[in-house]
């Protein structure tokens, strides 16, 4: 992923597959996320929310809206590391799987 000003943009890889990502740095509620959006089917629209890392751990939050709702889907943490963007890990993405209509 890139981070220029404002703007986060750039392909994401994991679990198996790439998504495009788009993005920016916002503050919420005083505090400053990284918030990123994609989509795996076109049927629900999944932002992430980012935590800047502290000591190369962060938390993150994945929220998913369908246009009529927007809920919190799932939470964990992660750790920065130096691996290459083209990785690929095997086993589900914390997507797959989620209903279409949450």
């Amino acid at each position: 992923m890139t981070i220029s000003g404002f703007e986060i943009y750039g392909t994401r890889g994991g679990c198996g597959y790439n998504v495009i990502d788009g993005g920016a740095n916002v503050h919420i509620g005083g505090l400053p996320y990284k918030m990123t959006a994609d989509t795996n089917d076109g049927s629900t629209l999944f932002n992430w929310f980012f935590t800047p890392p502290q000591h190369h751990a962060g938390n993150w939050y994945l929220y998913g809206s369908d246009g009529a709702s927007y809920t919190l889907l799932n939470s964990g943490t992660y750790t920065r590391t130096a691996a290459p963007v083209t990785r690929k890990r095997s086993g589900k993405d914390v997507t797959a799987g989620l209903s279409k209509s949450h």
